[in-house]
């Protein structure tokens, strides 16, 4: 949960606006791993690397739709349909990082962070609905 903790708006958030601080934050990483993957893409003099990633920038905007969708869902209080949002980023953030991998590497730095960020929502928003129950 240090993820939340990163945000100063969490210390005095209640349940429903940590959902919504921590789909937010989900959000701004996935408009960060689009920007850097066209970046890595535009700058790559390897073309393995270029083909390797450049399907990561349509990845992330997908990402980032499915996201927007969660906070929509979270203003809407219905906690139980966000689950399977942030399992279908989870799943687009783990192609991502197997399209990525080379020379043996497991994750990318940009997918594991928005892994870990889907993580947290699925958690926060898993506690909302046991809590509504």
């Amino acid at each position: 949960m240090s993820i939340l903790k990163s945000d100063p708006r969490t210390a005095l958030a209640d349940l429903p606006q940590l959902s919504l601080i921590s789909i937010e934050l989900a959000i701004k990483q996935a408009d960060s791993n689009i920007k850097s993957f066209k970046e890595i893409v535009a700058n790559s003099t390897d073309p393995q690397i270029t083909r390797r990633c450049s399907p990561c920038v349509g990845i992330y905007k997908d990402i980032k739709s499915l996201v927007q969708e969660a906070h929509h869902i979270s203003e809407l209080k219905h906690y139980a349909d966000i689950t399977e949002i942030f399992d279908a980023s989870l799943h687009l953030a783990y192609k991502c990082a197997a399209l990525c991998s080379v020379n043996s590497i497991a994750l990318d730095p940009l997918s594991q962070d928005m892994i870990s960020r889907c993580e947290t929502c699925q958690s926060v928003n898993k506690y909302m609905v046991s809590q509504s129950a």
